[in-house]
């Protein structure tokens, strides 16, 4: 996903859990961020791609998490593939935040 957006010329900021995972997006061109909080900095969205929802909850919204920077009004995109439960559950926290969130998972859901 974050290779396509950089294809069609999307200025991108990235973070990984295992940096080494973004070294191809740096080469295309990405800014990748070594603190999580960064990647929320300055961006008006947000695209989360993790394996479940317990994950997610975590790397979005623990203390210096993704959207810890994020401005009101900006969007959160979680491509995740989490139960619906857990997707109304991070909506309503972003929401809180002043937020929008958008669950799009790439698998269904």
């Amino acid at each position: 996903m974050a290779m396509n957006l950089l294809k069609e010329g999307h200025q991108l900021k990235v973070w990984n859990r295992t940096a080494s995972k973004a070294d191809i997006l740096k080469e295309a061109g990405a800014h990748v961020c070594s603190e999580l909080e960064q990647v929320g900095k300055d961006v008006e969205f947000l695209i989360c791609m993790l394996s479940d929802g317990k994950t997610c909850d975590e790397i979005l919204f623990k203390e210096q998490g993704a959207i810890s920077q994020l401005e009101p009004e900006s969007t959160v995109i979680v491509m995740s593939s989490i139960p619906v439960e857990i997707a109304k559950i991070q909506s309503d926290k972003c929401r809180e935040r002043g937020l929008r969130y958008l669950d799009a998972p790439v698998s269904g859901g």
